[in-house]
């Protein structure tokens, strides 16, 4: 793992990227952006603004921005389901106790606990939410990044 500033012509393609896939433009200017890079196709974008996770081009909000995670949309999950999402599985319908928001397929989502709502993965829509509710079994959220992953981890113990 190694942490670094983000080169000031680099900062622009970074946020080209990252509007492009979630949608989300900073307010300012960035400045200050740190580079969190776990191995060649893992890495934490982070900035005043946000935190943003990235595996190969895929990116995300990353679960320690309670800002921006808190303004996804999501589905809530009964508690049986807690462990297998925070091992890496799948989001699948019957562990969903409710969809908050509306989405398509494709969107980045929070998957959150259904005692205290907080959020424990970011995952993509593998349908849109209409669809979610309709139908009673299978897979319906890819999981791309839990607590507990390895992004979590090295993100812990990082020094920014």
């Amino acid at each position: 793992m190694r942490v670094y500033n983000l080169p000031k012509n680099k900062i622009d393609e970074a946020l080209e990227l990252i509007s492009s896939q979630l949608n989300m433009k900073p307010a300012k200017k960035l400045k200050d952006v740190k580079v969190v890079e776990i191995d060649e196709k893992n890495r934490i974008v982070v900035c005043e603004e946000f935190k943003i996770g990235q595996i190969d081009s895929v990116v995300f909000p990353f679960l320690a921005d309670v800002k921006t995670v808190g303004a996804l949309p999501a589905v809530i999950v009964d508690a049986g389901a807690i462990k297998f999402v925070c091992n890496g599985a799948d989001v699948m319908r019957p562990g969903i106790v409710r969809v908050e928001g509306e989405f398509a397929k494709g969107a980045k989502i929070a998957v959150r606990e259904n005692t205290h709502e907080k959020a424990i993965a970011i995952g993509e829509a593998l349908m849109a939410s209409n669809e979610i509710v309709s139908i009673s079994k299978g897979a319906v959220v890819k999981n791309l990044h839990y607590v507990g992953d390895r992004l979590w981890e090295e993100f812990k113990h990082a020094s920014l």
